[in-house]
């Protein structure tokens, strides 16, 4: 999605001779960003902030209390985020645009908004100079079509989304096509569907049946379906939407594909009288290798698991999958089991599940400062199953921590809560090195060590037009790989300060997408052109970067 406007802004203020601080004045136009028309009956809304934590678990940080605004990835440092207080006020444009408000100095949240445009907002930060505000909204893009059947009869109740391309988790996450906004909407009885509120960019529109068609037996399912009528996800085309671009006429036919039972048996059952504390068992089939929520649902399946442990699941399309049997109920009930599985054109029958207790990892930091240690956190995100919720612990006094409730899977590590000035230098799970992937596929190789160490490097300089001007508010981003690991604005003179970098071996570059890793081409076009260096422990270079 296109990012918010992110300015640094003052609000007037001044010492008076009786040592009081008066009032101050926000003041400023709304305007179509692309006429420049001022707009009539926008609503700007004013929220103070007040500084705050860290919320616990947050993957990406957002520092706010300086100029320029700092993205910082999971295995950075720790920032803070200014969080908004009860104190908010709304007004509405005149006829010309323009708003006005009398405030304290302090700092604020500035936001507008009207129908038929995109948001926009700034933060304005008390003690500058105050110029007038410009908010510029852009006009919404809209995409219209309709799903059709095989016989070119409309279809009811098909769940439409716009995806696009993002790093789930943070920067240094997991890229996946993710859903845009609330632009989520399923066909009325004509098979019509509208989504509107699309900010600029690329989309993948897909489209997924909620409700069975009787007409299809247990061999034939709809599956998820992709413009311009693909059910490949890689043979996809993009809707390109420009601001206030309305795409008529996105008709798609639906695809039925063939399907397949698979029969199994979990063991062993729960113990008898377990039924009266609530335990019972599900099976799921969870798809691998799904890049989009859409495609996940779609072929998702699961089935309860009767008295002798047998079940069943219907109507599986062909694809790659992970098979899933829970026990639920209390701790000392809990059991899981996980089957990779590939599903063709033949049934499959005689899967057998065994289920066993969920892992426990233990785990420490260690670091030459023991003070530091207390509070630090471990996340763990699955990566075979399609979802995003991690399991995560927190370090005692000691730096000692203890992970619950995990299952047979590979894991991605993050960490939350380290100190200014310190880095990840090492993951080590038994001998084995996890730093990028902690594999307890086949259990657990041993203790979890996560080495800290003090000496982050920095980085400053100046991002230039190919006219040599200042490249005012535009993102430096460092990656290592082809993952982002920070990115910062620059401010109005085209400067920028990456702090809190581990050593390492990276790319900078320069872009005035604040989605710029959301597309493939732009994002290798980008890749292609940056800079490389390598930071020392405690290096403060300097680099100079030409905006492409």
């Amino acid at each position: 999605m296109l990012a918010p406007l992110i300015l640094f802004i003052g609000v007037a203020s001044f010492q008076a001779s009786n040592g009081t601080i008066p009032n101050g004045t926000i003041y400023g136009q709304v305007i179509d960003s692309t006429t420049g028309a001022p707009l009539l009956r926008a609503t700007v809304s004013l929220q103070s902030y007040a500084p705050s934590a860290l919320p616990s678990g947050m993957l990406s940080t957002y520092d706010t209390s300086a100029s320029p605004r700092v993205n910082r990835s999971s295995n950075g440092q720790p920032g803070t985020m200014r969080i908004p207080d009860q104190k908010s006020t709304t007004f509405v444009t005149d006829a010309s645009g323009h708003f006005q408000a009398v405030v304290t100095p302090g700092s604020y949240f500035v936001s507008a908004e009207r129908s038929g445009y995109l948001p926009s907002s700034l933060t304005v930060a008390a003690g500058e100079s105050t110029p007038a505000l410009t908010l510029k909204l852009h006009k919404q893009g809209v995409i219209t079509g309709r799903i059709l059947d095989e016989d070119g009869e409309p279809v009811a109740r098909v769940m439409v989304q716009p995806l696009r391309w993002a790093m789930v988790g943070g920067p240094n996450g997991q890229r996946s096509l993710m859903p845009q906004g609330e632009s989520t909407t399923a066909t009325n009885d004509l098979g019509e569907f509208r989504i509107f509120g699309l900010a600029p960019g690329k989309y993948i529109l897909s489209a997924q049946p909620i409700l069975r068609d009787s007409r299809m037996n247990d061999r034939q399912v709809y599956t998820t379906l992709y413009y311009p009528g693909v059910t490949d996800l890689a043979s996809a085309q993009p809707i390109d939407i420009t601001p206030g671009l309305v795409r008529p006429g996105i008709d798609l036919r639906l695809t039925r594909v063939a399907a397949v039972q698979i029969q199994g048996k979990v063991s062993p059952l729960p113990a008898p009288g377990s039924e009266r504390r609530g335990v019972n068992m599900m099976v799921a089939l969870q798809p691998r290798n799904a890049n989009s929520p859409m495609a996940r649902a779609g072929r998702q399946r699961s089935a309860p698991v009767n008295a002798q442990g047998e079940f069943t699941l219907s109507q599986v399309p062909s694809g790659s999958y992970t098979l899933i049997a829970n026990t639920f109920g209390a701790n000392q009930d809990r059991r899981t089991a996980r089957l990779n599985i590939e599903v063709g054109n033949r049934d499959l029958s005689g899967l057998a599940l065994t289920l066993e207790p969920p892992l426990t990892l233990n785990g420490r930091f260690v670091a030459e400062d023991p003070a530091i240690l207390n509070g630090l956190i471990v996340n763990l995100h699955p990566q075979n199953t399609g979802q995003n919720v991690a399991a995560y612990g927190r370090a005692d006094a000691q730096g000692r921590l203890t992970i619950n409730n995990l299952e047979k899977d590979i894991y991605r590590p993050r960490f939350n809560g380290i100190p200014p000035g310190y880095y990840v230098k090492a993951v080590q799970c038994g001998n084995i090195d996890a730093q990028d992937e902690l594999n307890l596929s086949s259990g657990l190789p041993g203790e979890l060590t996560i080495t800290l160490e003090k000496g982050t490097a920095e980085l400053t300089g100046r991002v230039l037009t190919k006219d040599q001007k200042p490249a005012a508010r535009t993102y430096v981003v460092l990656i290592q790989g082809r993952q982002p690991a920070l990115s910062v604005l620059t401010d109005a003179q085209g400067r920028y300060t990456l702090k809190e970098i581990p050593p390492g071996d990276y790319q900078l570059f320069a872009s005035t997408l604040a989605n710029y890793y959301d597309d493939p081409a732009e994002f290798d076009r980008l890749t292609q052109q940056a800079q490389k260096l390598t930071l020392a422990r405690s290096a403060k270079e300097s680099r100079q970067v030409e905006l492409p």
